[in-house]
């Protein structure tokens, strides 16, 4: 089954990234141009199959466990896929046609030739490495995906006919008559079993860099419970963006919204960005930025942090913020069980309407029990109108000032933080000083 984001959810927590941006697939570095390809693939279609997800999350685990120290050569993927894609393939073995172009080869070099030789060379290199790698791994323990990936390359080290890949493991260069079959073979016979296998190296290639990332990260891998009742807790949590990251608890085991203050800079959308995050991850079968996670199955993760406004369509910064608000409302009713995430909800409007808008839609999300619901909010009389709310938790950031200076610690904290240092930020700037100044010089120049 899918699991359900949209281009919002996936621009808010730089899935791709843009410009000089950071991105989530940049923590991840395949050795293939196929397995950056199948990265991103599995970033655009995360999973809602327990079962799936907990398989390829066994194979990251164990590569990460083991480190095999598996390295795939870019080049020689390329060529291989180069070699695949050359024209007219041949129908039948023949060894009069493969003496004919032995020979005239040697006459006359001819390009296609030496790619139809290399590339089959490649072939039988990589999956000879391949067959080596699974016979070394104990039966035992070697994850279930792992006996499907096995398989797959057995089907092409004895492809029957007389064609046996493994045979050639041991030999140093390739005679004529093994080119011609091993041609036959690739690019003919077997031709979709050769691409399967191929996407199967690049998808080993992916979970290999997830697994030296979560290594190198302290990236750890979620716990996915079934249960009716939604499931989140996330501990040691952290952005992986952030240097030297300040980590935070969160948990949803008795109540499905979180209501978040604090002051500007405080740390409420790294926080938010940093759930978001581990949710995605969870239901790639990805490990996630955090010391351990516990989640049940969602259908979908939504969020809205970096909203704008569409000039195209005259949508002010407010509408698109109402249009955005009911775009959730149907996601829920679709799907469900879904993971919503608001930061600052209708910051695009006047106080008032901002207050009773934010109080009437927090109070109906409270109601929605399958889902988990986190939102901040720069209006903070809101808290007050919520504490008998059934359903909402409330956390914060404190800020502490130290003389004229305000000090962050970025830890989440229970309650609701109610300090106001807006006008303090704006004069740590000098704003007010250097606009005096301007006036002044313009009156007087």
């Amino acid at each position: 089954m899918q699991f359900t984001l949209d281009r919002q959810t996936l621009a808010d927590l730089a899935v791709a990234g843009s410009g000089t941006q950071q991105s989530l697939t940049s923590l991840f570095k395949p050795d293939t141009l196929g397995g950056q390809t199948m990265l991103i693939q599995l970033f655009n279609h995360p999973l809602a199959d327990m079962e799936l997800l907990r398989n390829r999350s066994a194979v990251i685990a164990y590569l990460h466990v083991n480190e095999f120290g598996i390295k795939f050569d870019k080049e020689e993927l390329d060529f291989i896929e180069h070699y695949l894609r050359q024209g007219q393939s041949p129908d039948s073995v023949s060894k009069v046609r493969a003496v004919k172009n032995d020979l005239l080869n040697k006459i006359s070099p001819s390009n296609h030739y030496y790619v139809v030789k290399r590339g089959v060379g490649l072939l039988v290199k990589l999956l000879n490495y391949m067959d080596n790698f699974f016979q070394s791994i104990h039966s035992q323990h070697r994850p279930s995906l792992f006996v499907d990936f096995a398989l797959c390359t057995s089907v092409l080290l004895d492809a029957g006919d007389g064609i046996i890949i493994s045979s050639l493991k041991n030999k140093r260069y390739l005679s004529a008559m093994d080119l011609e079959r091993c041609d036959y073979l690739f690019r003919r016979k077997a031709h979709q079993q050769v691409k399967a296998f191929l996407d199967m190296v690049y998808e080993i290639d992916v979970y290999n860099a997830v697994a030296c990332t979560a290594a190198s990260r302290g990236f750890s891998y979620p716990v996915i419970v079934d249960k009716d009742g939604p499931v989140l807790e996330l501990e040691n949590l952290f952005h992986p963006f952030v240097q030297r990251p300040v980590t935070n608890n969160i948990s949803f085991a008795k109540h499905n919204l979180c209501f978040v203050t604090g002051a500007n800079m405080a740390g409420k959308s790294t926080l938010l960005k940093s759930i978001g995050v581990a949710v995605l991850l969870a239901h790639i079968g990805f490990p996630v930025p955090a010391s351990a996670m516990k989640t049940s199955l969602f259908k979908g993760l939504f969020t809205t942090i970096n909203l704008s406004d569409n000039i195209n369509l005259g949508h002010s910064h407010f509408y698109a913020e109402v249009l955005r608000v009911k775009e959730m409302a149907q996601h829920i009713n679709h799907l469900q069980s879904i993971v919503v995430i608001f930061d600052e909800l209708f910051r695009g409007t006047n106080v008032k309407d901002a207050y009773d808008a934010s109080l009437a839609i927090i109070k109906a999300l409270a109601q929605v029990k399958k889902c988990i619901l986190i939102v901040s909010t720069h209006i903070i009389e809101v808290a007050e109108q919520l504490q008998e709310t059934n359903g909402v938790f409330f956390k914060c950031f404190s800020t502490s000032l130290k003389g004229n200076d305000a000090f962050y610690n970025y830890k989440l904290e229970n309650g609701v933080n109610t300090e106001r240092l807006g006008m303090k930020i704006i004069e740590d700037e000098n704003i007010l000083a250097m606009l005096q100044a301007s006036a002044y010089n313009i009156e007087h120049s």
